[in-house]
């Protein structure tokens, strides 16, 4: 089962089951399965039973079309439809009396909500009907599907929440993001600094945990990808074979980034990432001794320049050519380092007055002030330690901190924040604006230019998620998150979705809350995780078609229980279970009316 199905399999099974409220003027279909004495009857609403008071004729086993009405504080559900004398209700009198046009689309909406429980009204019917004319003909089964999610979760019936529920279908977060971002990069224009901005937060997210050397080969690829300049100092660096030039260069370092495949660094001698690791260390050395001799650089090279000028224009004649050429090792050469003098050479030896046009970029890249801001930028922000001498957290703390970054990054809650600021009356709101991924992606569309159609798709799916992140009931909260996974070296995001009752102070009740973790993982691969918790006493399973437990199984429930109890938790059981068998994933919940005030011995009047 993909894990997209999972998702949707929890999902479908959340919302029959999920909490009524009903509201006047939706229509649901109710099943009379008893009557009792007194003019009372238990009636079924999708897969919920509860006890009406009856002030009409009904019949056992018949079905029946109800409208919800509020009359003096109490629900009604008034028969809008079905015969009470041998009920036999119909969607066409349905939608007569709903006054809606019966065309295949609209019976086969209506159809589906019924059939899965979903109270609906005139209103959302006609304007999801609207929303389905524009979907082609083959996304309308699709498209059905998210209309019924954003009308049993009370959502605006909108073409932007559409839009935003759909891309939830569709795509996954990494591969969104990794979309604008594979864009961003090939872009055939400078990138601005929001853009620059953006391009870092996307690769915060859409990055494996790699060795130095791929992150480090990350930064020399943005480095150099619309600056010769510093693509040619790189080059003398040793950073690059040079005879590689800068188009070749940039499709061997994102094929490397790409595939981790150290045989695609464009350095021939390089066979190992150990290799790869010695010659960047070098290089930053390299770098520090040249930006010590900055001045003294542009200056040997700016009087090189000026005293031979003609060699701007690839004219000196063949005296002027060795001369200057004897000046460029007299003066230039000594300050550079021993990597960067064979380099230097290696492009010198084989000059001709003829080919003399080829020495201009590399002395050009001496005088250019940008080249030491970057190699400046590249000493201090990258440390040379290898990867693996870097302290790491412990897995809940980076689970913890990777999802914290991520709704903040992303802009989860900004409108929240910015609504906040202004209630407080603070003035800089500049700041809460452009901070967040959400906030540049809104201002690269009022500014327009390119990658439009990826910055809509990327916008849309955090729409999604903001829109879908949180329910509140009167007695629940229920979040779901989408996060990316490749942090974590999982094949997929990670689907969370977490339950807790409310306090009677409005807070989570930890005492009782549910956790579900839909994973990929890299080996298991398609895992989900329940965990659940009843007055402190935890129960999780594990959802797996590949194993059906791990080694030392006794001594990591005993670690478990041990770390529970200093939490003030008791763990009960760990189970494995198949889950190509699961039917039994589905998140706990309550049924209840609108108000949420029982009357005495019947929840309705009919």
């Amino acid at each position: 089962m993909a894990i997209n199905k999972i998702q949707h399999h929890l999902f479908a099974k959340r919302t029959d089951n999920n909490v009524i409220h009903l509201k006047e003027g939706q229509i649901v279909k109710g099943k009379i399965i008893k009557l009792y004495s007194d003019h009372r009857a238990e009636i079924r609403i999708g897969t919920t039973t509860l006890i009406a008071q009856l002030e009409t004729s009904l019949s056992v086993g018949n079905s029946y079309y109800f409208q919800v009405q509020e009359k003096h504080d109490q629900i009604y559900l008034q028969v809008v439809q079905g015969d009470r004398y041998n009920g036999s209700p119909t969607i066409h009198s349905l939608m007569k009396q709903l006054q809606i046009k019966e065309t295949s689309m609209s019976t086969m909406l209506i159809d589906k909500l019924i059939t899965n429980g979903v109270p609906f009204n005139r209103t959302q019917i006609v304007q999801a009907l609207q929303l389905l004319q524009s979907s082609s003909q083959t996304q309308r089964e699709a498209a059905m599907d998210v209309l019924q999610r954003m009308i049993e979760t009370k959502l605006p019936i909108t073409h932007s929440v559409f839009q935003a529920i759909s891309s939830l279908e569709k795509n996954d977060f990494t591969t969104t993001m990794t979309s604008l971002y594979t864009a961003l990069q090939l872009s055939a224009t400078p990138l601005n600094e929001s853009e620059q901005t953006l391009l870092q937060l996307l690769r915060s997210f859409i990055q494996r945990p790699d060795s130095g050397n791929v992150e480090y080969t990350q930064m020399l690829l943005d480095k150099i990808k619309n600056n010769e300049s510093v693509f040619n100092m790189f080059r003398l660096l040793g950073l690059f074979d040079a005879t590689l030039d800068h188009d070749e260069v940039i499709i061997r370092l994102q094929q490397y980034i790409e595939t981790k495949s150290i045989q695609h660094y464009p350095l021939q001698q390089v066979t190992s990432e150990a290799q790869l690791q010695q010659i960047t260390s070098q290089a930053k050395i390299d770098m520090k001794q040249l930006l010590l001799s900055e001045s003294k650089l542009i200056s040997a090279v700016l009087k090189a320049i000026s005293i031979y000028h003609p060699i701007q224009t690839a004219s000196l004649n063949q005296n002027e050519f060795h001369s200057f050429i004897q000046l460029i090792q007299k003066e230039v050469m000594p300050l550079l380092p021993l990597q960067t003098q064979q380099s230097f050479l290696n492009i010198l030896n084989p000059l001709t007055v003829n080919n003399q046009a080829s020495i201009l970029p590399s002395i050009q890249a001496f005088t250019n002030p940008e080249v030491y801001s970057t190699l400046s930028t590249v000493t201090t922000n990258f440390s040379a330690a290898p990867i693996h001498e870097l302290p790491t957290l412990a897995i809940q703390q980076q689970l913890v901190a990777h999802i914290t970054n991520y709704m903040q990054t992303i802009g989860l809650t900004m409108e929240h924040e910015i609504s906040q600021a202004i209630q407080s009356g603070q003035e800089d709101l500049q700041s809460l604006q452009t901070k967040t991924m959400k906030s540049i992606l809104l201002q690269m569309l009022q500014q327009g230019g390119f990658h439009q159609e990826q910055v809509q798709q990327l916008l849309h799916f955090i729409n999604g998620t903001q829109l879908q992140s949180l329910t509140e009931t009167n007695q629940m909260y229920q979040a779901q998150l989408l996060i990316p996974g490749n942090k974590f070296e999982l094949n997929q995001d990670i689907w969370l979705q977490f339950e807790s009752k409310k306090t009677p102070d409005k807070t989570i009740d930890t005492d009782y809350c549910r956790i579900i973790f839909v994973l990929d993982l890299k080996r298991l691969q398609e895992t989900i995780v329940d965990m659940q918790i009843q007055k402190r006493i935890i129960t999780v399973s594990i959802f797996n078609d590949l194993v059906t437990g791990v080694e030392n199984m006794d001594r990591l429930y005993s670690d478990m229980k041990k770390n529970l109890e200093n939490l003030d938790y008791q763990l009960s059981t760990i189970q494995w279970k198949p889950l190509s068998d699961n039917n039994e994933v589905t998140p706990s919940s309550t049924i209840h009316k609108k108000d949420n005030h029982q009357q005495e011995g019947f929840d309705f009047r009919i």
